[in-house]
């Protein structure tokens, strides 16, 4: 689950669902989901249960409904931060400091104010003249501006959602990288055609 550390962050949840017998959280999918490959079952670390992993990923995919957040089921990780603000001003983070690795490709962020004695502030991505629709690299470049009326400058905390995924050193993953993104842009037809390629690439060998 997600654990809240030392200075107001979250450490990364990848974890695929739960033990439907316990509601154990079980093992990262990239890590459990070999061994369900091989064994056709997943175990429980805590009931010691077998589980069918395909059943509990897709269902809680499912039950999440559309968006970036479903991703978190199949493979994707999310990060949160809570971070002290002041308004009016230009800030960078480097979320390999929170725990993203490097070569990490960022899906989704969002930013929520979380008030103030002083009143609210909420954070605006920052980019070029040229508006470009994906994050590229593992930086968050931010302007801070106020809510509502208030002594300026102010400082409130800002809850930062981050959703991303791992690289991998796969004939598929720019496949697989490329059926993420577009699944979280809502765009379902195009994300099962690079998905589909994705397996087809990684079958290769063995066939």
């Amino acid at each position: 689950m997600e654990i809240y550390g030392e200075n107001n962050t979250f450490h990364p949840y990848e974890a695929g669902g739960s033990c439907p017998s316990c509601h154990f959280i079980l093992p990262r999918l990239v890590d459990s989901a070999p061994r369900s490959f091989e064994d056709g079952y997943a175990t429980c670390e805590k009931c010691r249960e077998r589980v069918d992993l395909w059943q509990v990923v897709s269902g809680r995919a499912k039950a999440m409904g559309h968006g970036p957040h479903a991703l978190t089921s199949i493979g994707a990780a999310t990060t949160s931060l809570l971070l002290p603000l002041e308004s009016g001003r230009y800030y960078e983070f480097n979320l390999e400091e929170y725990g993203v690795p490097a070569g990490a490709r960022i899906l989704w962020v969002n930013f929520t104010s979380q008030g103030g004695e002083n009143g609210g502030v909420t954070a605006l991505a920052r980019h070029t003249n040229t508006v470009f629709r994906r994050i590229s690299g593992t930086t968050l470049r931010v302007m801070t501006i106020p809510i509502l009326d208030g002594p300026l400058p102010r400082t409130g905390n800002v809850a930062i959602g981050v959703i991303w995924v791992r690289k991998e050193e796969s004939d598929g993953w720019v496949y697989l990288l490329s059926a993420f993104e577009a699944a979280a842009d809502i765009e379902y037809a195009p994300s099962l055609v690079f998905a589909q390629s994705a397996v087809e690439i990684s079958l290769m060998p063995l066939l």
